[in-house]
């Protein structure tokens, strides 16, 4: 099982993935896929996975430990409350590895409107 990730849980960033699933994940590259990323806050925001034309490069993580998806949902705001909205929805999308090869890897998408003041930032 892979995760892509975009945001904050790149290496060198301030939650790097490393330092918070220590042991449970392991780095096998970067990638792309299309969408588009919005500033929301101090995070970003992907939506327009499906529709996009637009290209958004992260890093694909494979998970070693299956509990290391649970700490990921909470981290990202993803609950089991299925009435409301979470931050977060977590969905499967196709990467395109910067190899020329192509994984499934689960995906944080944006699960909220944007607000007024979101810019684009890719």
């Amino acid at each position: 099982m892979y995760v892509f990730v975009y945001g904050s849980l790149r290496r060198g960033e301030r939650n790097p993935i490393e330092q918070f699933l220590p042991n449970q994940v392991q780095f096998i590259g970067k990638g792309w896929i299309k969408g588009d990323v919005y500033q929301i806050d101090w995070y970003p925001g992907l939506v327009n996975v499906h529709t996009s034309e637009s290209i958004v490069y992260g890093e694909i993580y494979e998970i070693l430990d299956p509990k290391a998806m649970t700490k990921l949902d909470a981290y990202e705001g993803i609950g089991t409350d299925e009435t409301l909205p979470y931050l977060y929805k977590r969905e499967m999308v196709n990467v395109n590895l910067l190899d020329g090869k192509t994984i499934n890897a689960w995906v944080y998408i944006y699960n909220m409107s944007l607000p007024k003041n979101a810019r684009k930032i890719n």
